[in-house]
């Protein structure tokens, strides 16, 4: 997030679509209109009869869509939106009828000739996920605002189990009703050819619903969502699986690229989520080791980055140098100008730090309220002076501006510790001595820069006076 702050509450998904998300939404779907193109030009004739093709997409496409309702279900559970717990409903109705769908189909568990009935069954369920689909997508607009929100964890709870059996029960009841009704339901397909009803009514229908249900989500196109955009994409693969089911031969190559369209219609609103996830894992990662007045990493990434220096100093046997940073007499500049001016002190003394330590190795981190750590390896000892006075005479020019326009000038006092080899000492030695030389700097008058010795003997004083031409 631009910010850098993680609202939980809106939801993976909800943010605003990007604008590379537009562009890989728009290839997508131009990528399924040129395949949905050649598939109606060229792929009408029959294709190898491969039975076991019809279970294991089915399969992928229900696992898909159920995976997809869970997450919906867990993103609902978790901020009460109810967009997600509608969507959840239409992901595992879908996902759930497949299995009737799959019965149903001829010639997977059934020998012989069906009847009229049972032809139709695979087809009926087929029609019923494709239309309950986009509307579950149109209702679920009603809870896209945030407005729209359950508060009560009690009601969120209850809904969240009501959701989560509701489908099951819903797609048993309308596999009993078609498996008991199957004689008496209407005729949509005989010996393999699709009858006037399922051609001028089922499938413009179909057709109709999914492109409202995209107009839906494109009507607020300036407001639409990550989840919303890929939606929009599993509406346009439904209009598209639908055309290539219009030839009405099972097994046409046609017919086997509409199957492989359903399982991107249901696998890619789940992809969406899956990368989300990765993304959001690296922001939290990311939020746990940074400081959020500073943007700078905080003692949780000192301490991590510590070991990877002491690791890589005990290999190369290089020098280290550890800062201690204090700010001078903040807590009068506090009680003077208020906190919010304390921020914006803090703030600028960190960006001011983080430019004089840039390497891969070089590290600013707050150390906890105005103090700051800087490690520098690999540096010799004049290197080391020269970025210490440098960030000292940076800092000391700087005027934090405060209201009515006026500003405050900071100084700091600075501690080092300096080793030649880093092998041969431990960080708590190191934080010691700088310490020491961060003591010695304010007892000398503040606005200073001392090298303490790591084994304690004499520190080494580098006023403001003699650091010139270091």
């Amino acid at each position: 997030m631009p910010s850098g702050r993680l609202d939980l509450t809106v939801g993976v998904g909800a943010e605003r679509a990007k604008r590379h998300q537009f562009t890989v939404a728009l290839v997508v779907c131009v990528a399924l209109a040129v395949c949905t193109l050649a598939s109606v030009l060229f792929g009408r004739a029959q294709g190898p009869v491969i039975v076991p093709f019809v279970p294991i997409a089915a399969t992928i496409w229900s696992i898909a869509d159920l995976l997809t309702a869970f997450l919906l279900l867990a993103q609902f559970y978790v901020n009460g939106r109810l967009a997600f717990g509608i969507l959840s409903l239409g992901y595992a109705f879908s996902g759930l009828l497949t299995v009737p769908y799959l019965l149903a189909f001829p010639g997977l568990f059934t020998t012989g000739t069906p009847t009229l009935g049972v032809q139709q069954l695979a087809l009926l369920f087929w029609v019923t996920w494709h239309c309950s689909f986009p509307v579950s997508v149109m209702l679920s607009r009603i809870g896209s605002s945030r407005e729209n929100r359950i508060a009560s964890r009690e009601a969120i709870r209850v809904l969240t189990v009501v959701l989560f059996l509701f489908p099951a029960v819903a797609a048993a009841a309308t596999a009993a009703i078609a498996f008991g009704a199957r004689d008496a339901l209407p005729v949509l397909i005989v010996d393999g050819h699709f009858q006037a009803l399922y051609r001028y009514v089922c499938l413009p229908a179909i057709i109709s619903i999914n492109a409202i249900a995209c107009g839906v989500l494109l009507a607020r196109r300036e407001r639409l969502s990550a989840l919303g955009l890929m939606l929009c994409i599993v509406m346009f693969s439904a209009i598209v699986d639908s055309v290539l089911n219009l030839g009405g031969t099972r097994y046409t190559y046609a017919w086997d690229v509409g199957k492989l369209i359903t399982i991107i219609t249901s696998s890619i609103v789940l992809l969406m989520f899956l990368t989300e996830i990765v993304d959001l894992y690296g922001r939290l990662d990311g939020a746990s080791r940074t400081d959020p007045l500073t943007q700078l990493p905080n003692r949780r990434a000192l301490d991590e980055h510590l070991r990877l220096v002491f690791n890589n100093g005990q290999r190369a046997d290089t020098s280290l140098a550890l800062f201690i940073i204090d700010i001078d007499l903040f807590k009068t500049f506090n009680d003077s100008f208020g906190r919010a001016a304390g921020d914006d002190c803090l703030r600028a003394v960190g960006a001011m730090l983080a430019k004089s330590a840039t390497r891969p190795l070089d590290l600013v981190a707050r150390y906890g309220g105005e103090e700051f750590v800087v490690i520098l390896p690999d540096t010799p000892l004049e290197g080391v002076r020269a970025v210490a006075e440098q960030m000292r005479a940076g800092i000391e020019a700087l005027a934090i501006g405060l209201s009515g326009g006026v500003s405050a000038g900071i100084t700091v006092s600075i501690g080092i510790a300096f080793v030649e080899n880093s092998a041969n000492v431990e960080a708590p030695v190191m934080f010691e001595a700088a310490d020491r030389g961060l003591y010695e700097a304010k007892a000398q008058g503040r606005n200073r820069v001392v090298v303490a010795n790591v084994a304690g003997e004499q520190a080494e004083q580098l006023s403001p006076q003699s650091a010139v031409g270091v």
